[in-house]
């Protein structure tokens, strides 16, 4: 038995009642950074907080579109295919596929910013989407486009000059050489379902050699000039998938890679489609509303979908800060006001310019919108004086994520590993009594213990039952004649209505019973 043993918490700034993210103003200032050398980058979204304030909160290292000034080694620089071609025409570029030499030269054109010393983070996204893709031939597609190629070297020999590593979460922004990428549809072999055991996944954990065949990114040693990640956009709600694929990403990854390797979110549901009226929305029938009074009335926006808060929680934590290098919380760069009594300008009939839908409804009829900002702004300007246009809580979560890592400071520098634990009782069913059972999982040596996780009761495949168990990860360090432990376990199978008991067990020792949750972490740190 342990000789103490502590069930962590969220911190008490979380507030899931309102729609303003937290963590920027409250979550806690470290400024040497997180344990471990984990790294967060975020977006500002607040216009009411100065950007200088915001650096250090939750380990956070760099800031996209911040409010005001914000010296360039603590800003995240995003580069869009339009930034590219602010700057091309200097290449000599006039038509065609860009070449190896006209990547150098945009990247050269970019800079590193007013001092020289070059940028907090960056992130690209020209590869893939954008005007570079659109000419025919294009200008640049995938990073392994000669152009990508010219622009990645060149940023890694400027960075060098300045005596700083590219700091970058990879190549385009989605990844699309990287192992996520074909891990996107699930556990599929030429496209057929297989089960997550199979040897075309474990072998993956065999070596670092087998795990580098997994993508072209390792194949092609593109980790030598530039850092990788493991990309979630989450396309539907199905969190036992989604967990144990990006996980698995992770791990492969992570295995495989010379350089570093991070967690690239958006935990938002992406769509953009018509209605029937052919108006461009982000998403169908999916409306947030919120109602104000003074003046009285509603406002309703049509935004994406978030993910389940706890489950965003888990996926940064085991993900980003366990098992990844840290987390880049990517956003689109909107800022909002704080001030519940202004919205945004109202948007009937989104376009492609602006795909958000928001309407005010008001009490009386022909009371005009409260909105933001003075008649002298456009509509674009007024935004970042209303009350954001969907809850922002789902950036809290990375913060909250965050908090917990920190709290396993205690084994600090120590690496987690897959631990053996009992099912001791179950009780699926709010109030529902614990059963007695005795089911253990066990660690496999082959380094495969995940694909084992993903696969178990009712199998991976089966949407109709429970798909999977739970992943306990730890790690033990001594001190001073100390052995400290510090672990995490999730259960995307169950619901939060189902509860089991485990006993974890680490350095051969059962560390005692604890209650855990479906569909939440729990988090524990104690002594041996």
């Amino acid at each position: 038995m342990a000789q103490s043993l502590t069930i962590e918490t969220y911190p008490n700034w979380v507030n899931l009642g309102q729609w303003i993210n937290q963590g920027l103003e409250k979550a806690a200032y470290r400024p040497a950074g997180s344990i471990d050398g984990r790294k967060t980058i975020l977006y500002q979204k607040r216009r009411d907080l100065d950007p200088n304030t915001i650096i250090g909160r939750g380990g956070i290292v760099a800031l996209g579109n911040p409010s005001s000034e914000l010296a360039a080694n603590k800003a995240f620089l995003w580069v869009t295919g339009s930034t590219i071609m602010s700057v091309i025409g200097g290449s000599g570029w006039t038509s065609g596929s860009g070449t190896f030499a006209q990547g150098e030269y945009c990247a050269q054109a970019l800079g590193m910013g007013p001092n020289g010393l070059g940028y907090g983070f960056e992130g690209y996204e020209f590869a893939q989407e954008g005007p570079l893709t659109d000419p025919n031939p294009p200008i640049c597609l995938y990073d392994d486009h000669p152009f990508a190629q010219g622009f990645y070297t060149k940023r890694k020999q400027m960075y060098a000059s300045a005596g700083r590593s590219l700091p970058t979460s990879g190549g385009n922004y989605g990844s699309f050489d990287m192992y996520n990428r074909v891990m996107n549809t699930g556990f599929r072999v030429d496209g057929t379902p297989v089960s997550p055991t199979h040897s075309h996944f474990k072998d993956y954990y065999i070596d670092k050699d087998h795990a580098r065949t997994c993508c072209s990114y390792l194949v092609a040693g593109r980790d030598s000039i530039y850092d990788a990640n493991v990309r979630y956009y989450p396309t539907n709600f199905d969190y036992a998938r989604d967990f144990y694929t990006v996980l698995h990403a992770m791990e492969v990854m992570k295995k495989g890679s010379n350089g570093k390797v991070y967690l690239h979110i958006w935990p938002l549901i992406e769509q953009v489609s018509k209605d029937d009226n052919g108006n461009h929305t982000l998403h169908i029938n999916h409306n947030y509303e919120r109602q104000l009074l003074s003046p009285r009335g509603r406002y309703v926006t049509g935004e994406h979908p978030m993910i389940d808060f706890d489950f965003n929680v888990a996926i940064n934590l085991f993900a980003g800060y366990m098992d990844g290098d840290g987390v880049l919380g990517w956003d689109n760069p909107q800022l909002f006001s704080t001030d519940i009594n202004k919205v945004t300008p109202p948007n009937p009939h989104p376009t492609p310019d602006r795909a958000a839908y928001s309407e005010w409804f008001p009490e009386i009829a022909g009371t005009p919108a409260p909105v933001g900002g003075t008649s002298g702004m456009s509509d674009n300007e007024r935004i970042a004086y209303g009350y954001p246009e969907l809850p922002l809580t789902h950036q809290d979560a990375i913060l909250v994520a965050e908090h917990l890592k920190q709290s396993m400071s205690q084994t600090a520098g120590e690496s987690f590993v897959h631990l053996p634990y009992t099912v001791t009782a179950q009780a699926f069913g709010f109030g529902a009594t614990f059963t007695p059972v005795n089911i253990s999982r066990s660690v496999q040596f082959d380094g495969s213990t995940l694909l084992h996780d993903a696969a178990a009761n009712d199998s991976y495949w089966d949407p109709s039952g429970r798909r999977g168990r739970g992943v306990l990860k730890g790690r033990i360090k001594r001190a001073g004649g100390t052995t400290y432990f510090s672990g995490a376990y999730f259960d995307p199978s169950l619901t939060k209505s189902q509860r089991e008991r485990i006993t974890p067990v680490i350095d051969g020792y059962s560390i005692g019973e604890i209650t855990v949750q479906g569909g939440k972490v729990t988090v524990f740190n104690g002594q041996l």
